[in-house]
Parts: C-alpha cells; sequence; structure tokens
C-alpha cells in the first residue's frame, strides 16, 4: 500500500491564519477547548430525547431517520448497524450551548441564503453531530455538497485517510464496491493520514477524499464549510460533480453570488 504521508498538524493560535490563507490540504488543529460542556454521550442523547436523527444504514449505505434514542442503545452495544456522520443539530440545545473556534465563526453557511426557498437546507449544514459504534468504517467519499468539512471529536480515535482532488477519478472507477483503505483506491493514490484523538479537529478542504476507520466508540461534532477563501475549491469539487454526472444538491453559484463572491 502507498502509505504516503501524514496530515500536518497545526495548533490552536495557527488555525485562525491557516483558514484565512485557505488550507490547502487537511490539517488537524490541536489544543483546543471542548465545543461544548457535554462530554459524556448521553448527555448529548438527553438533549434530543423525542427527535430522529438521520444517519446511515451500514446495511444499505443510505441515509435513513432513525429515533435518536434506539441510536444510542445501539451505538453504546457496539451495534454498527447505524452510522451518524452528519445528522444536523442546527436549531437544538446541542448547537446553543456550543461555542466554535473563531476560525469556524465565520462561516456563510451559518448566515444562511436570504430569501431562497433553500435557507433552511442550507443553514444545517453548518453543525452536526457524529456518533460512530467501534469497529465502524466510512467508505471513501468526498464533502457532500462541495464544501470544506471539520469534525471535532471529542471522544474516542479516528484513522482518517484522505486523497487529493486528482485522485478523483480513480475513486470513480471504484464506485461500485466498497472503499477501504486497503482497495486499490488506496494502493493507486498517495494518502495523507492520521488518527483523530479526543479534543482535536481536523478540517478537510472541499474536493478532498477521504475515508474513515473508528476502532472505538467515538462521537464528537462537524460541519460544512465555505467562506471567501475556499470558494475556489468549492466551485471545482461542483464543476467536477456537475461533469462526472451528479446532480448538485445546491446551486452553489447562486449561493456565493449571494454572499458576494465571483462564481
Amino acid at each position: 500500500m502507498n502509505r504516503g504521508r501524514p496530515v500536518r498538524r497545526i495548533s490552536h493560535a495557527e488555525a485562525e491564519q491557516a483558514v484565512a490563507d485557505y488550507i490547502g490540504e487537511p490539517v488537524v488543529v490541536e489544543g483546543l477547548a471542548p465545543l461544548a460542556p457535554l462530554p459524556p454521550l448521553e448527555h448529548v442523547s438527553a438533549l434530543l430525547t423525542g427527535r430522529t436523527l438521520s444517519c446511515i444504514d451500514t446495511r444499505t449505505n443510505d441515509y435513513t431517520d432513525v429515533p435518536a434514542a434506539e441510536l444510542w442503545r445501539g451505538i453504546a452495544a457496539g451495534e454498527r448497524l447505524y452510522n451518524i456522520i452528519d445528522s444536523s443539530l442546527v436549531g437544538t440545545e446541542v448547537e446553543r450551548r456550543a461555542t466554535l473556534p473563531a476560525f469556524l465563526r465565520n462561516n456563510w453557511l451559518g448566515a444562511g441564503w436570504a430569501g431562497s426557498a433553500e435557507d433552511l437546507r442550507v443553514r444545517k449544514y453548518a453543525f452536526s453531530l457524529v456518533a460512530t459504534a467501534a469497529g465502524a468504517f466510512t467508505p471513501l467519499h468526498v464533502n457532500g455538497r462541495c464544501f470544506s468539512g471539520w469534525m471535532h471529536l471529542t471522544a474516542g480515535l479516528k484513522h482518517w485517510w484522505t486523497y487529493p482532488p486528482a485522485a478523483r477519478a480513480i475513486a470513480l472507477a471504484d464506485h461500485e464496491r466498497p472503499s477501504d483503505p486497503r482497495t486499490a483506491t488506496a494502493d493507486t493514490a498517495a494518502p495523507l493520514t492520521t488518527t483523530l484523538r479526543g479534543g482535536e479537529l481536523i478540517f478537510v478542504p472541499a474536493g478532498w477524499l477521504h475515508s474513515v476507520e473508528t476502532p472505538v466508540l467515538s462521537y464528537g461534532f462537524g460541519g460544512s464549510y465555505v467562506h471567501a477563501t475556499t470558494v475556489g475549491a468549492a466551485l471545482n469539487s461542483w464543476r467536477a460533480d456537475v461533469a462526472d454526472g451528479f446532480p448538485p444538491t445546491l446551486d452553489l453559484p447562486a449561493f456565493l453570488r449571494h454572499h458576494g463572491a465571483a462564481a
């Protein structure tokens, strides 16, 4: 296997300037304060009692909605039936209690798309829950909607394999079978790899492919991100989706024009 090289690690103090300058490859940010004063997973679940959450059914690899209580029981018991990788928490008590690091607060997604019928759908991408049972694996994919993405791991451990946009054609060649760090995709393209631990944040630029292995029960928060410095990468990823025949889930050029960016 082509093992590539480690993802670069930077301090919290360096992160703001790095994002402002636009990070051209994934980075791990160390030394962050917790996003929310809710370390135990059961505290998060208590705030979401009665809600359903969007998750991936690992039997079909499709999204489905499942009652939160059912998800918590299964994940805590080690079941790998469902994988919560980006269930929106926008508008919930969990989001209201969370304090994002400064370098993520200028997110255009949080401002929404005023006057658009898609406003709520856009804003919901800004803050999500991630909760994964031990032994789960998320196949190779690109961040949805062509935005950059971030994940702050509150507790647990996640192994990441990330690939530059140039590896996209290789990934598409493997599209019909589950991708995994040991497939031809990983053998052919040089990955950047890292192990994300509790208290650390990974920032993945738009267009970068990634797969994630979770050896222990893990949870945290994440979201999509777009701002003036990330527009070029987001548009490149969006255009690649269109060219490859994937229906865009968002009129990205119109959204960027709304925020004063040339598209």
